[in-house]
């Protein structure tokens, strides 16, 4: 089972193989292991700091972007505060789709762009793994490897 990405499986192989170097019971074995443990997660927070601030900022604008194109009390504090493009008439802002296509005309460039360089760095990722190398993920899964190896060479 350890093969097939269960974590917990792949937990109990790595004590078991401590038990087999260091010649131990299982309870030494599970105190080494949570050695390990604790020093592999050591800046783990700032290592996720990234996928945290990216979770983050994807649901605010995900969320935030509905009432920017269709919600007329929302688009018409935002343009005030920061468009000032003149209000079309009041038959005119009648149902949400009509609402949109006034609010399209400031948000379509930015949600366009926005689109737009996730797709570039979606496709920057598969060519840089296409030509083997590591993306942000795996350059931080090779240097915490390789911290774990120096510090525990015998496992």
């Amino acid at each position: 089972f350890a093969s097939i990405e269960n974590h917990t499986a792949r937990e109990e192989v790595l004590r078991r193989h401590i038990m087999d170097v260091d010649l131990v019971p299982y309870t030494d074995a599970c105190a080494t292991f949570a050695t390990i443990e604790a020093i592999n997660k050591q800046g783990h927070y700032l290592v996720a700091l990234p996928y945290k601030i990216g979770i983050f900022s994807a649901t605010f604008v995900g969320v935030t972007a509905i009432p920017m194109v269709f919600h007329l009390p929302t688009i018409e504090w935002f343009n005030v505060w920061a468009v000032t493009t003149d209000v079309p008439e009041l038959r005119d802002l009648e149902t949400p789709l009509e609402v949109s296509i006034w609010s399209w005309n400031w948000m379509e460039p930015p949600l366009g762009l926005a689109s737009f360089v996730l797709l570039c760095m979606q496709y920057v990722r598969g060519q840089m793994l296409n030509l083997g190398m590591k993306p942000y993920t795996g350059w931080i899964k090779a240097h915490r490897g390789q911290k774990l190896a120096n510090a525990f060479p015998q496992y």
